[in-house]
């Protein structure tokens, strides 16, 4: 007969969240953005709405498309981004 002694399972139920607020939200993202030369960082405006952000404007390449959403991703506290970003 075999005797089990301890844990036998563990469901992790922990969610770890950085606190941002909007404002700290839009200024790192824009931040990304500016530092990035391969984006017009005028052409590109962020809505923040808790954690979910929104880039949108006009960029003239995919690539220009992709290193935006990658920007808005990088901001502590981000956990949707909904990209508006029309190729041109």
């Amino acid at each position: 007969m075999i005797r089990r002694h301890g844990v036998l399972g563990l469901i992790d139920l922990i969610a770890v969240t950085p606190s941002a607020d909007a404002a700290d939200m839009r200024h790192q993202i824009v931040a990304a953005l500016k530092r990035n030369a391969q984006v017009e960082a005028d052409s590109i405006s962020v809505d923040v709405a808790g954690d979910r952000v929104t880039p949108r404007g006009k960029v003239h390449a995919w690539h220009e498309r992709g290193v935006s959403e990658r920007a808005a991703w990088s901001a502590a506290g981000v956990r949707s981004v909904d990209a508006h970003i029309e190729v041109v």
